[in-house]
């Protein structure tokens, strides 16, 4: 055998392992659907609407063609590192809540007259920073103009420390500072079907599927949504899977080799991390420009776009953000680590819950505008993904309560990346798992009965795909109201993606 042979049948095997992965064709379930009419959603942009920058030549380059395996979530040698029992410790409240928000409302429940409860909103900056708002005594039903609230109640006669707070809390909710528009004078814009993207960082296809059992039968039975086996990440965390996904962006160079041409950074010098991404090709911007309310919230402190110590953005990249609610936690000028404590611990309420009610919030706010949220569950199952069996529970009761309300979205449930760390990441599975995180898409009711559209979706669900075409297909939704005389679309960096709304005639590039 040449020396060629061998180092080919091994670079067969390695992309064979590395590859992708998996699994479980769509199941063919009865759906139960609502008897409601929304507006046509326009056909997917032409591919000659976007001008892509100019695509390398490919050949000479191995391996056009790959078989993409299914795994068995439950596969035999990982079962001894799944813990499906896997529950926290009952729970029971030790702090009183003194202090309620609700419908919009501020109230206290504190009638000790010798103590006197404040308020105080926090505005959001940026990524890093947020602004007070002035204290001011809840002495009756108050109404704060902003979405992060906190609350402190004092002793009024113990000055000896500088009224040192014997409560302290945080509230959210997403305050509208507009006036609701009936349906008649916003026909158009009502027809735009809502766009969420809903991250649990860290959880492969696999993982969704044995650990979240409850939620993918919700989402397949009742919202007949569409799984993506074969999503791969394009790289090792985070951060560079998230420009890819939002930006349509690369921050690394890729070496040329027999199964690439090799390409270089969209990013030179670092400038991904050193500059803000304000004026890219953010996504969220998108949304904005062509009419959309916009929302983006996780539950760390720096996220995604800004770790480790990058820019990120130096503006509001969205109408609402719920990052002062994070910075007040954990954020390295404002933590206090009593808030966070009796927010969380103390009140038996996990982080990815605040993040799910904001978001809960947000989708009843406006109900009259289209809207583009992303919301990024950075916490719960990061390090261990046995944590999900607990939470199963809760994405379930929120899928299932909010059916009316996102019968006319396009709803995208994925990771970032699969499982990273412990024992079964070690396993050969594993190493699949980690490149291969899920997705799970819903389409409009109007696109679901959309014979044409449905079916390009679910041909393209059986493909290999990157986050880069989630770009694609965000940037597909997102029809921006254009000044310009130009009815063309351009867009810089890799932007390999294909949307998966467009048939094949789109193009799909993957050697990176």
């Amino acid at each position: 055998m040449s020396n060629y042979t061998v180092i080919k049948s091994v670079i067969i095997s390695l992309i064979a392992v590395s590859l992708l992965v998996m699994y479980l064709d769509n199941a063919s379930l009865n759906p139960f659907v609502f008897d409601y009419t929304f507006g046509d959603f326009p056909p997917p942009l032409e591919y000659d609407e976007i001008i892509p920058d100019e695509k390398p030549d490919y050949k000479g380059v191995f391996f056009d063609h790959c078989e993409l395996p299914h795994l068995n979530p439950w596969d035999p040698t990982i079962t001894r590192f799944l813990r499906p029992d896997n529950k926290p410790a009952p729970c029971k409240p030790t702090i009183k809540q003194l202090t309620k928000l609700e419908n919009g409302t501020l109230t206290t429940s504190n009638t000790d007259k010798n103590s006197t409860c404040a308020y105080r909103c926090l505005y959001p900056v940026n990524d890093y920073d947020l602004k007070y708002g002035n204290w001011a005594n809840i002495t009756k039903p108050m109404v704060p103009d902003c979405d992060i609230i906190e609350t402190k109640c004092f002793d009024n006669h113990n000055t000896t420390k500088g009224y040192v707070p014997f409560y302290e809390f945080m509230h959210a909710q997403v305050y509208r500072n507009d006036t609701k528009i009936e349906p008649e004078e916003n026909e158009e814009k009502i027809k735009l079907p809502d766009v969420y993207v809903i991250i649990i960082d860290a959880v492969s296809h696999s993982s969704f599927v044995r650990t979240l059992p409850r939620t993918y039968h919700e989402l397949m039975a009742n919202y007949e949504a569409i799984q993506f086996p074969h999503l791969n990440k394009v790289a090792l965390n985070s951060r560079p899977n998230a420009l890819a996904m939002f930006l349509g962006k690369s921050n690394r160079n890729i070496e040329k080799s027999p199964i690439s041409v090799g390409y270089t950074s969209d990013f030179q010098n670092n400038s991904d991390c050193r500059r803000p991404l304000d004026d890219d090709q953010w996504i969220g911007k998108r949304f904005k420009a062509a009419g959309y309310t916009t929302m983006m919230n996780d539950d760390w402190a720096l996220g995604p776009m800004n770790w480790p110590s990058c820019k990120g953005f130096v503006r509001m990249g969205t109408d609402h953000m719920m990052k002062p609610f994070q910075l007040k936690i954990e954020g390295r000028k404002y933590a206090n680590g009593q808030i966070g404590h009796n927010v969380h611990s103390a009140s038996c309420k996990e982080s990815f819950e605040s993040l799910m009610n904001y978001l809960d919030d947000f989708i009843t706010a406006y109900p009259d505008k289209p809207k583009f949220t992303i919301t990024w569950n950075v916490n719960l199952a990061h390090s261990n993904n046995n944590n999900l069996y607990h939470a199963d529970g809760s994405f379930y009761e929120f899928f299932r309560k909010n059916e009316e309300k996102l019968n006319n979205s396009f709803v995208f449930v994925l990771g970032d990346h699969g499982i990273r760390f412990g024992g079964l990441r070690h396993t050969a599975v594993g190493n699949i798992e980690d490149n291969n995180p899920f997705l799970l898409l819903t389409l409009p009711w109007s696109l679901r009965r959309d014979p044409q559209i449905s079916s390009t979706v679910r041909e393209n669900a059986h493909q290999l795909i990157t986050h880069y075409d989630l770009y694609a297909t965000f940037v597909d939704i997102a029809r921006p109201k254009s000044d310009t005389n130009s009815s063309k679309l351009i867009l810089h960096g890799l932007f390999s993606g294909k949307s998966s709304l467009c048939a094949v005639v789109c193009s799909r590039f993957y050697d990176h």
